[in-house]
């Protein structure tokens, strides 16, 4: 994409250089501050997100005065005051109220979807946030009164026209491309999930006979293959406090339901083990090889002999936690209810086989997620960079808009 034939310096270390016919203002002289106070029983309450403006979510918070909320027209373009909401914003397609801590601006001058890409473009969050004030960096908040001075481009409504639909043209396309590669990932996940499962229920040999397991989820298992309950091929033992053990470079990690979040002084235990949520996020059980230290939250399991201790990590992979999981606020699962799983399991050196089996596929399967998901973030950062080189004039899109 070529430049525009001249630049000038806009004043503003945002802006950088802009085209020479455009012009420089401050922000306060083409948006008005729409501070009318509504009520939401009458205008329908929003939130202010990183995906723009939508219908209030239900874990939004929520305050007794909804008197005290701020009228939004459709048009108009909002934007989350605080630091640590940064990037909340955009053009609001609704009409309705939002939380008195958004600034909500009527445009007096241009296209809104123009400046609705100027002012979600990363080198204008940046610059909002820097008119903030507050006692900590990261929970501080800019005010109107500081805003309006920031300084924008001002030019014909025409090509600020040209600028908008091309990047709708353009986010649109890549947009499209990264849902694509998202839905390559949901379908590679699925595929990992079935191969896992197959092999720890089914095993690897396909003619095999088969036998009823007696447990309606499994079906039908190798005849040669025992039932047992989860009792019989691990023991679950319960995290502790880590507050005796925290220390900065600890030589152990230590894991919660939620993943590693700290590094310890001592190990709880140092032989192969499977860790289950036991609340919060109780759906992603961990495989660790080396000594840890566990919390509260997150159960830990000493593996029986006559288990592969990989292989028993492939078996947690199959547990429907949502049958088993109870409490709806935070979910949580009792040793009790892990004890009583039942798995198909298959002599030691047949589990052996199959380990290598899944580690090898889920290997390459892992791989291909991990190259999909780079590309995604690659389609982002042009998304990123092709709006802020649009919007702040460093490339010319009036001829391919």
């Amino acid at each position: 994409m070529k430049p525009y034939p001249k630049y000038k310096e806009s004043g503003g270390d945002w802006l950088g250089k802009v085209p020479e016919h455009w012009e420089i203002k401050r922000l306060g002289g083409y948006f008005f501050d729409r501070k009318e106070k509504v009520s939401d029983t009458i205008f329908k309450p929003l939130s202010v997100t990183k995906n723009g403006i939508v219908p209030r979510l239900d874990n939004a918070a929520k305050t007794d005065n909804g008197d005290n909320r701020k009228k939004v027209c459709i048009g108009d373009f909002v934007i989350n005051s605080r630091s640590d909401r940064k990037g909340s914003s955009g053009l609001s397609e609704l009409e309705g109220s939002v939380s008195v801590i958004s600034i909500v601006l009527k445009s007096l001058h241009g296209n809104p979807k123009y400046f609705h890409y100027l002012y979600k473009s990363h080198n204008f969050k940046e610059e909002f946030y820097k008119w903030g004030n507050g006692i900590v960096a990261d929970l501080w908040s800019t005010r109107y009164s500081d805003m309006k001075n920031i300084l924008i481009p001002i030019f014909n409504i025409e090509e600020q026209d040209c600028i908008a639909n091309f990047l709708d043209r353009e986010t649109t396309r890549i947009d499209s491309l990264i849902e694509e590669k998202d839905n390559f990932i949901a379908l590679l996940k699925e595929k990992r999930q079935a191969l896992i499962s197959h092999a720890v229920t089914k095993g690897l040999d396909t003619t095999v006979k088969m036998k009823d397991s007696g447990v309606e989820w499994l079906g039908e298992v190798p005849e040669h293959w025992g039932v047992k309950r989860f009792k019989y091929l691990a023991k679950v033992r319960n995290g502790q406090d880590q507050k005796s053990v925290l220390i900065d470079n600890g030589g152990f990690p230590i894991y919660g339901s939620g993943g590693e979040f700290g590094r310890s002084s001592k190990y709880l235990y140092n032989k192969e083990s499977v860790l289950l949520g036991r609340k919060g996020t109780i759906d992603k059980p961990l495989f660790i090889q080396e000594p840890f230290w566990s919390v509260d939250t997150m159960f830990y399991t000493v593996i029986f002999k006559n288990v592969v201790p990989k292989l028993f990590f492939y078996l947690s992979l199959t547990i429907e936690f949502n049958y088993y999981q109870f409490g709806s606020a935070v979910p949580s699962m009792t040793q009790e209810n892990l004890h009583n799983i039942n798995f198909s399991i298959p002599n030691y050196k047949e589990q052996e086989v199959i380990v290598d089996f899944l580690d090898t596929q889920t290997t390459k399967i892992d791989l291909l997620i991990k190259e999909t998901q780079n590309s995604i973030e690659l389609l982002k950062e042009h998304r990123t960079a092709l709006i802020s080189a649009a919007v702040t004039g460093k490339i010319d899109v009036r001829e391919v808009a």
